[in-house]
């Protein structure tokens, strides 16, 4: 249900005509399944699917397009796009995996008995990426520490304040979880402790990593 894009609204090229007897109408998925009555529209496999959406000049509000075929009755209607308009929205609805493609081309069509009243189509192919952000390199210098002021085992000196920067975040990033992983072995798993590298020449002392709490 999670919204990843909507596009802009287009205004469809004016058009009219006239709908006599009982037609299909609805919207068709070009690029997966669909079930009838649905508002949904997969994209193959890759855990995304399309919602339509249509503005008529009159609404002030856009609807979502209900899948072919939907049964209606018209007597000689005289119906007419004008000044109306079209846009899609991208959901997920199941796993996304990086990297799946949502093919360039047409996606949707809306129909009206045998007439194609109005295609969407991508000018380019999508292509899915993690959302994630950058880190840089930081060096924490502890500075010069004398032994004096460690007052037994599990004692610790005044703590280092740092900063993880994060840089060139998607857009629609609402939160960022993060992990520190280490590269020495970690000697206490609840507190946080992990030995200092092999080439130190420090002994019986290690690194704690805190947060600001």
């Amino acid at each position: 249900g999670t919204k990843v894009y909507t596009s802009p609204m287009m205004i469809l090229t004016s058009k009219n005509y006239t709908c006599d007897g009982v037609i299909n109408t609805g919207v068709r998925n070009l690029v997966g399944t669909q079930s009838v009555g649905s508002r949904v529209y997969p994209i193959g496999n890759s855990g995304l699917a399309f919602k339509s959406r249509y503005k008529a000049a009159s609404h002030s509000e856009a609807a979502y397009g209900i899948s072919f075929p939907i049964s209606e009755s018209y007597t000689s209607k005289y119906l007419t796009v004008n000044g109306s308009s079209n846009g899609f929205e991208i959901i997920k609805v199941g796993p996304v995996l990086a990297g799946a493609e949502i093919p360039a081309g047409n996606i949707l069509e809306s129909k009206m008995g045998s007439l194609t009243d109005t295609i969407l189509a991508l000018g380019q192919k999508i292509v899915v990426t993690e959302s994630t952000c950058t880190t840089p390199n930081i060096v924490v210098s502890m500075g010069d520490q004398k032994s004096s002021g460690f007052r037994g085992v599990g004692s610790r000196l005044i703590p280092k304040a740092f900063n993880i920067a994060l840089n060139a975040c998607p857009e629609g990033i609402n939160g960022v979880k993060y992990r520190l992983d280490p590269t020495t072995e970690i000697l206490d798993t609840t507190s946080s402790v992990i030995a200092l590298s092999k080439d130190s020449s420090a002994i019986g002392v290690a690194v704690q990593i805190l947060d600001n709490t």
